[in-house]
């Protein structure tokens, strides 16, 4: 018996195991999860995408009923320390920006928080959210890959020199000079070549369409701990 071909899957007809509670409305979802005294948190969003904060004014905000608390960069600059960048290869030499979970002096991306609103529930949160008053002095931006990689590029990390987080080359070989050998060979095969094609492609920018963003609930409680959907 070839147990070999009995357990190969290609080709074969599953059952998915997902779609029943999904179809039949039995799925969860964060807004499907109610916590008693549950507080709500809301971000202020940056509308620039590279600028330095001259003020945050949450005077406003604060004093709307509801409202429990507002944080900004300078609140937790002291107390929490920011968070290098996850690297995508291991042990991968690169030079990693250390972000932090509200801005803190300046903005690098539109969109990136400024400050947290902690709230009885969303509504307040939100309305908190919309007067929370954000004075931005803007930088140059780069919306070109490329050019973020040239000298006249601003740089967005001020701990570095320039954009580029690292450099690799994709050859054969262990040591430069076995990459160096390589390379020549490659480049050798091109120019003896009868045609070589080249195109240059663009594509415009994309994203999924999920159908619940990204977002978390915490409850803790002395029995069980911590439990987070």
């Amino acid at each position: 018996m070839d147990t070999q071909a009995d357990n190969n899957w290609i080709g074969k007809r599953f059952s998915r195991k997902e779609d029943d509670r999904l179809i039949t409305g039995k799925g969860q979802y964060l807004a499907d999860i109610e916590i008693d005294n549950c507080l709500i948190l809301k971000f202020v969003r940056s509308t620039c995408a590279h600028a330095v904060i001259k003020s945050i004014d949450t005077s406003t905000a604060e004093k709307i009923p509801g409202v429990i608390a507002i944080y900004t960069g300078n609140d937790i600059r002291d107390v929490i320390t920011p968070l290098p960048t996850a690297s995508t290869l291991p042990l991968l030499e690169a030079d990693y920006p250390r972000h932090w979970p509200l801005a803190v002096d300046k903005v690098k991306f539109n969109g990136e928080p400024v400050a947290a609103v902690l709230a009885r529930d969303k509504y307040i949160a939100e309305d908190a959210v919309e007067q929370v008053i954000v004075e931005y002095e803007e930088l140059p931006v780069v919306i070109d890959p490329e050019f973020a990689l040239t000298a006249e590029a601003p740089v967005i990390h001020d701990e570095f020199s320039d954009n580029a987080m690292f450099k690799m080359t994709l050859t054969g070989g262990v040591t430069p000079e076995e990459q160096e050998e390589n390379a020549n060979r490659v480049t050798a095969i091109f120019e003896q070549a009868d045609v070589v094609v080249s195109e240059r492609f663009r594509s415009h920018r994309c994203g999924v369409t999920p159908m619940e963003t990204r977002g978390a609930i915490a409850k803790w409680d002395e029995q069980t701990g911590l439990q987070v959907w």
